[in-house]
Parts: C-alpha cells; structure tokens; sequence
C-alpha cells in the first residue's frame, strides 16, 4: 500500500489529523497490506504527545492485527514533523522492529520487495 503525505499537511491541527484516522484504517482493512511505503517527504504536521499515545494505544495494534509485514517510511523534509513520527513510531515495539526510514523512495520500495529471510505462516 502506497501512502503520500503532501505539504498542505503543514494546516492541520490534531483533532483534524485524528479525523482522518478512521478513512485511513478502512482503507487498511480494505486492501489489507502486507507491506506499507508512507512517503512522508512532504509532511508537515508534528505529531504531538498526546497524539503519539493515541496512536499507539489505538491505531499500531489494529496495523499488528492485519499482519502488516514491512512499513518503509521515506523521511520528511521537515526535521519536526520527522522527530514525531520517529518517537511515535518508537514507542511501539512491534511497530519499530518492522520500520525502516529512508531517503528516498527508490531504496524503500527495493527493502519492502526484499525476498524475507522467514516464511510466513
């Protein structure tokens, strides 16, 4: 599943971003992923704390529950909005061992196509 966040992401505030969250987990359910790319290059929201633990008492376990595989993360130009989605993103284990961040968008989408040294059962 491909995710791109635009500049205009700098206009939300956190009920607007957590607003979105329920579209964004029905198209998770929909298209059940096993491998996410979030190209966050043009990300402009800082995800605060508040935030951060909403989503990581809501929104990772649904994310564990469909056996999402791999999330490739293409940094944001925004060295703010990086930092938030880096802490939200630590503070879940889980979450974290199946996270890479990356540059550019050409290096994620080759680690997310990476043969799997285990089989899936």
């Amino acid at each position: 599943m491909y995710i791109v966040a635009y500049p205009s992401t700098i206009r939300l505030n956190d009920e607007d971003f957590l607003a979105g969250v329920p579209n964004f987990l029905n198209n998770l359910r929909k298209h059940d992923p096993r491998y996410i790319l979030l190209n966050l290059r043009g990300f402009q929201y800082t995800i605060v704390p508040e935030v951060q633990d909403w989503l990581v008492e809501n929104f990772f376990p649904f994310v564990k529950s469909l056996g999402v595989e791999k999330i490739a993360i293409v940094t944001s130009l925004d060295t703010m909005s990086h930092l938030s989605v880096e802490q939200t993103i630590d503070e879940d284990e889980v979450t974290k061992s199946i996270t890479q961040y990356f540059e550019g968008e050409k290096a994620a989408r080759r680690w997310l196509l990476e043969t799997s040294q285990h089989v899936r059962a």
